[in-house]
């Protein structure tokens, strides 16, 4: 941009498209000022020259979003605030320019890193997670595809552990040794101990999170998720609560399981994050499929399935609301006669 002030004409790589859509995705994985992004330092808050991108891409719509997080942002470039104050003050295009955002709930994903999000609405979601796909093999990344943030009413319920200081460690040959890179810290699946894929389901009542794992030989499957929310057990399912919301976790699958509560032991000296597991209770099995479903609804919230040849037949119910899905064995949705 500051070639294009200087030229006086405009700079062809900031006529392309994705650059453009660049403005949106930090937006994207920042809900309420909660990061929902992945990898290293997973922190994020506007600063002064994001303004100035909104300007340059006439996108006035993303300023009261941009203005909600910079007031609640706790993390700033420096202690002292004034150069930030005063770029603020000069960048921010004025009440007078800003445009009410265009509405829209469903699925945005962004190709070549693959990162997902899925909301009710948008801007201002009831219900979102954010999902991580793409390669672990790019810098600061985690060993942590397909793991996923959760936020429902403004709070976010799941969260991973992540990386937040660089140690002599952190970029060696031992970085995969390190505790917050591991698949045992991020909301995935563990197969006999190690992390796999998933899918998700996005419903008109929750969130449903399916894990289907064929083995070889018998093993054990855990769906692993962590919390920052304080937990009530009941049976096959949870109550979580973080700063007075509520959030409903239901569990089903097609074999033996239960739920067991842990908690994480984090590099850097701080109190452990919160994890609740859904363990198969035996190794006996070579063909497991979990369901997993977050729901913000106040009544009473349940998931049930039932394999068939021909993949898995989903039942969410939510007070007198009842769902039903046919899963093919991919896990997509299959045509039912």
């Amino acid at each position: 941009m500051s070639l294009e002030t200087v030229r006086g004409s405009t700079h062809s790589w900031l006529d392309n498209s994705r650059v453009a859509s660049t403005v949106d995705f930090p937006l994207h994985f920042a809900p309420y000022a909660a990061t929902t992004g992945f990898g290293d330092c997973n922190v994020w808050a506007p600063l002064p020259f994001h303004y100035a991108l909104v300007e340059r891409f006439s996108r006035a719509d993303l300023v009261p979003q941009l203005d909600r997080l910079a007031a609640r942002a706790t993390r700033l470039p420096s202690k002292d605030r004034w150069p930030y104050d005063a770029e603020m003050l000069l960048l921010h295009p004025g009440a007078a320019r800003i445009r009410h955002p265009a509405q829209w709930a469903g699925r945005r994903q962004y190709p070549v890193v693959d990162w997902a999000l899925l909301v009710d609405r948008w801007p201002r979601p009831r219900l979102y997670a954010s999902v991580r796909g793409g390669s672990t093999a790019v810098p600061h990344s985690h060993l942590d595809l397909l793991s996923f943030h959760l936020v429902a009413g403004g709070k976010h319920f799941i969260e991973s552990d992540t990386i937040h200081e660089y140690l002599d460690t952190t970029f060696s040959e031992r970085r995969w040794e390190l505790f917050e890179t591991t698949p045992a810290a991020k909301n995935t699946l563990l197969v006999n101990g190690v992390g796999v894929t998933r899918g998700m389901l996005a419903t008109s009542v929750g969130l449903v999170v399916i894990d289907s794992v064929r083995l070889p030989y018998p093993g054990r499957v855990e769906a692993r998720f962590h919390t920052p929310a304080r937990i009530r057990r009941g049976r096959h399912r949870l109550a979580l609560t973080l700063d007075g919301r509520r959030l409903q976790v239901a569990f089903a699958s097609n074999v033996a399981a239960d739920v067991f509560l842990a908690n994480t032991a984090a590099t850097s000296p701080a109190e452990g994050r919160r994890v609740f597991r859904w363990c198969t209770l035996t190794r006996a099995h070579t063909q497991v499929v979990f369901a997993t479903l977050f729901s913000a609804a106040a009544d009473r919230a349940t998931v049930r399935l039932d394999l068939s040849a021909d993949g898995v037949n989903l039942t969410v119910a939510v007070g007198g609301c009842t769902l039903d899905f046919a899963l093919g064995t991919d896990l997509l949705p299959r045509a039912t006669p």
